[in-house]
């Protein structure tokens, strides 16, 4: 499998490097618009650099990492190649931009294709990216391909029936490291995702918490308990704790703490409902 990128800036790059790091770097091509920028990215990685055809060409998996407002530029430029080859060669496109749905992505790439949509964060750099993805078309072979080679970035979180993210602009507390609304096809929020840090029993820990429209908390998800011990605070991570989460309200009445680590199951649940916080500061903003 080859694994291509058009768009070798922060947010490409970062992921770029954790790809070169989750397959073998000659598998991997680069493209930019500036190619300076990406031949010396891959000289840096060991990988191959090339022209946005040349990506659209020969890698099954190709990474769409422009701007937003470039995307439907570049997507006319290599939609000729990509009809050329989708019925001899399929290829999946793997979205970063914000805001733009899958539906959207396919129609400016000229046809229904399997399409990825994530919205990753810088630290995918370091492996501790906290990335949201939700897929159309993608057969489950390619997908876990697709994941295996992603799985040096970090934690990735299916969110189900999401057609696209969107960064949240509201102003939130300083706990909150990153929020994202999901969208449906439509456009209209169907979740907000946010991750919220705070202080446990050794160190910092941080929860990503996904709160639906209806108030309600459709999933909690452990993004770091490393600083906890393993016996009793690290079970935080284990499904038995989280899923206690799922379905409550902001009240969180049905949660218990675990037992020998209140230290660590108070800190979880302070970071729940902060994001329970921002989440009310977003839905105000909304109206």
């Amino acid at each position: 499998m080859k694994f291509g990128f058009i768009g070798c800036g922060n947010m490409g790059g970062a992921v770029a490097k954790a790809v070169c790091r989750g397959a073998d770097p000659k598998d991997v091509l680069l493209a930019n618009r500036t190619p300076e920028k990406s031949a010396a990215l891959a000289a840096a990685l060991g990988c191959q650099c090339g022209s946005n055809a040349e990506v659209a060409k020969d890698c099954d998996f190709i990474f769409l990492a422009v701007k937003p407002q470039m995307m439907a530029d570049m997507l006319s430029g290599i939609a000729p190649v990509l009809e050329e080859r989708a019925d001899s060669r399929p290829f999946v496109l793997v979205s970063m931009a914000a805001g733009l749905s899958i539906a959207k992505v396919r129609q400016m790439a000229g046809g229904s294709y399997p399409t990825l949509r994530m919205m990753p964060n810088t630290p995918v750099m370091l492996g501790a990216g906290m990335i949201q993805y939700c897929s159309e078309g993608v057969s489950p072979v390619l997908l876990q391909t697709w994941l295996d080679a992603m799985a040096p970035a970090g934690r990735l979180d299916a969110v189900p029936d999401a057609a696209a993210f969107a960064p949240v602009e509201t102003a939130l507390p300083e706990e909150v490291v990153s929020a994202y609304l999901a969208l449906d096809a439509s456009g209209s929020p169907m979740s907000y995702l946010f991750t919220v840090e705070g202080k446990g029993f050794g160190g910092t820990i941080q929860v990503m918490c996904v709160i639906g429209t209806d108030g309600l908390i459709r999933a909690c998800r452990t993004m770091d308990v490393s600083s906890e011990t393993t016996t009793l605070g690290g079970q935080t991570a284990s499904e038995r704790y989280t899923g206690q989460y799922t379905g409550q309200d902001a009240s969180l009445s049905g949660v218990s703490a675990i037992s020998g680590a209140t230290i660590t199951s108070t800190a979880y649940r302070s970071c729940v409902q902060t994001a329970f916080e921002a989440y009310e500061l977003v839905k105000e903003a909304q109206k």
